[in-house]
């Protein structure tokens, strides 16, 4: 028996109700539900509560997690996930075989996506999930590093939260159902604590069911499920971290971070140009003394801001003092050379980066090569947008006499 045949004969134990509803390979994403008889409307599938995985279930099956608080649901699923890894329970045991191994991982192929956005999510995951680890390894020794990164890839693609006090929960069977822009179902918690899978339009025999993530880049559906859309709608968006344009040996370039951490701006590129944040954040990057900004300390010891001794407040502030100095055109030219050496940078690296070998999963890979793509294609837009932008200000008068005056200088 395989594992899926017997995960099927599993859930019929357990009361999973899907009369008219099977398990089957689909061309990319491994297994799906699909329809063996027209489906109509009313529920496809149901999924009652004594199969819900979740972080009271997780206590009960094993009551060390009694011992961890302040944990939240996410963190007490991927211990009793990594529990049944070392200690199975073998009424839990066809759910477990079912489950994606660590080879379908994305850090397994974060070389592949050297120089974008998500290799840079995946850095920071893998950077946290061994932070974590090591906290709880203190507590379970057996707990191995590979163990608690495959628990959080479960986790992190399957489990969904339930409104009300339900919290996140693992739905065995549930979680069969795939990824649609155009799905034929959707998921409701019903009276009785169980989770009913909805028919929105009626199903033909053969057709898969399939329902909506919600709205997602390629980029968050490749990071948490595996898969990227052709033509998905939702927009790529690169993110950089601030720190990156300066140098935090300097002191200056620490009380600049450390006034953007009360603040929070995010350094954004989305359909195909910085946001009117990014500019405001590298306007701050550029400035400096010279340029008449100051910081300072309040009686709550927060750094505080100014330009020629006006208090900023914000990086909008910032921007609408800057553009009352004759410098304006001049710090506008700096910040969009640091974003086009950045951007470019960005965008040769990827474009110079070897597609995955050959003998890497074809359908991870196509995903893989398609987000690459679509980030490609976002870096050259925004290029040529700052190229344009920085030909302007090369042609502005205030900055074409600094320029002069520079040269005399030299």
């Amino acid at each position: 028996m395989t594992p899926v045949e017997s995960f099927s004969h599993w859930a019929k134990e357990n009361k999973i109700q899907a009369m008219q509803v099977a398990i089957g390979k689909t061309e990319f994403a491994g297994y799906g539900l699909f329809a063996t008889a027209d489906i109509v409307d009313g529920a496809a599938v149901a999924i009652p509560s004594n199969v819900h995985l979740t972080a009271a279930r997780a206590k009960q099956m094993h009551p060390e997690l009694e011992l961890l608080e302040d944990q939240d649901d996410k963190t007490l699923l991927r211990l009793l996930l990594a529990f049944e890894k070392h200690r199975p329970t073998p009424a839990w045991a066809p759910y477990l075989a079912i489950l994606p191994n660590t080879a379908d991982s994305l850090f397994e192929y974060e070389s592949a996506l050297e120089g974008t956005s998500l290799a840079r999510s995946i850095h920071a995951k893998r950077t946290a999930l061994t932070n974590e680890w090591r906290q709880f390894h203190a507590c379970f020794p057996w707990l191995t590093l590979d163990m608690w990164t495959w628990a959080d890839m479960v986790v992190r693609s399957r489990a969904v939260g339930l409104d009300g006090d339900g919290g996140w929960v693992l739905l065995p069977f549930f979680d069969f159902v795939n990824h649609s822009l155009t799905p034929n179902t959707r998921w409701v918690p019903q009276q009785d604590g169980s989770v009913a899978i909805i028919v929105t339009q009626p199903i033909k025999a053969g057709e898969e069911l399939t329902f909506s993530y919600g709205q997602k880049s390629n980029q968050e559906l490749l990071f948490s499920y595996g898969f990227t859309i052709h033509g998905n709608p939702e927009p790529p968006r690169i993110v950089l971290p601030a720190f990156g344009f300066m140098d935090m040996d300097d002191m200056e370039s620490q009380l600049k971070m450390t006034w953007l951490a009360q603040v929070k701006p995010v350094l954004a590129l989305e359909r195909g140009e910085w946001t009117k944040e990014s500019f405001r954040l590298m306007y701050l990057v550029v400035l400096d003394q010279d340029d008449g900004l100051n910081f300072a300390l309040d009686d709550r010891e927060h750094v505080q801001l100014s330009l020629y001794d006006y208090h900023v407040k914000s990086l909008e502030d910032l921007e609408k003092r800057l553009a009352q100095t004759d410098k304006f055109p001049i710090i506008r030219l700096r910040a969009v050379v640091l974003l086009l050496n950045a951007t470019t940078s960005l965008f040769e690296t990827i474009r110079a980066k070897d597609t995955l070998k050959s003998h890497q999963t074809a359908g991870l890979k196509e995903h893989i090569e398609r987000y690459r793509s679509d980030e490609e294609y976002l870096l050259h837009a925004a290029m040529e947008e700052l190229i344009k932008l920085q030909n302007e200000l090369m042609n502005d008068n205030t900055v074409l006499d600094y320029l002069e005056a520079q040269q005399e200088s030299h």
